[in-house]
């Protein structure tokens, strides 16, 4: 399970490169995200691949950068679960209406977790 971390952190570095590059997507696929069926799928998927990072951090690279990549992932997971859904879409609009530079400032803390999660120390 050495693998999930590189592969979580690519999957971090394309959706952020994704995001910076075209930031006009965001508003919509927030929307489709934030919604009742994709919000619980989401928090699924987020909580499992958490578990499986930490799990895997003793055996992988950078052990303490999985594990709290893995904990972060599961405790959002969580609280996306706990949060209500309106409370959700208010955050979610709050930051599609921050400019777009900031927007992409924002997005370079995920895309600098994805590169330290791929790159070999």
């Amino acid at each position: 399970m050495h693998y999930l971390g590189p592969i979580t952190g690519l999957l971090l570095v394309a959706l952020s490169l994704l995001l910076i590059a075209l930031p006009q997507r965001l508003p919509p696929w927030l929307s489709r995200v934030l919604g009742a069926p994709w919000r619980y799928l989401l928090a699924l998927v987020r909580l499992l691949l958490g578990a499986g990072l930490i799990a895997a951090a003793p055996e992988s690279a950078r052990p303490l950068l999985v594990s709290a990549t893995g904990w972060l992932l599961a405790l959002a997971a969580l609280l996306s679960m706990a949060v209500p859904a309106a409370v959700l879409r208010r955050l979610g609009a709050a930051f599609t209406a921050l400019p777009r530079a900031l927007q992409r400032l924002c997005l370079l803390g995920p895309l600098a977790l994805g590169i330290a999660l791929v790159v070999p120390p």
